[in-house]
């Protein structure tokens, strides 16, 4: 997450930023998916990310 980012995840916009573990493999290893959003086809099935954390889960839409 950027360092000006609120962490409750309160702000309008949040910027995530993370690595594909990996190469294009089906296995959904922590931000792999991410190499998939290159196709249009793939972010219109995929329009919310689940987002983690020890305090709660928090399901966002994605936006690119």
């Amino acid at each position: 997450m950027d360092m000006d980012n609120k962490k409750d995840f309160s702000d309008r916009l949040t910027w995530l930023f993370g690595h594909a573990r990996g190469s294009k493999v089906g296995d959904h290893r922590m931000f792999n998916d991410v190499n998939y959003y290159d196709k249009q086809e793939y972010m219109d099935k995929h329009k919310y990310v689940v987002i983690e954390t020890p305090e709660k889960n928090t399901i966002m839409k994605q936006h690119s």
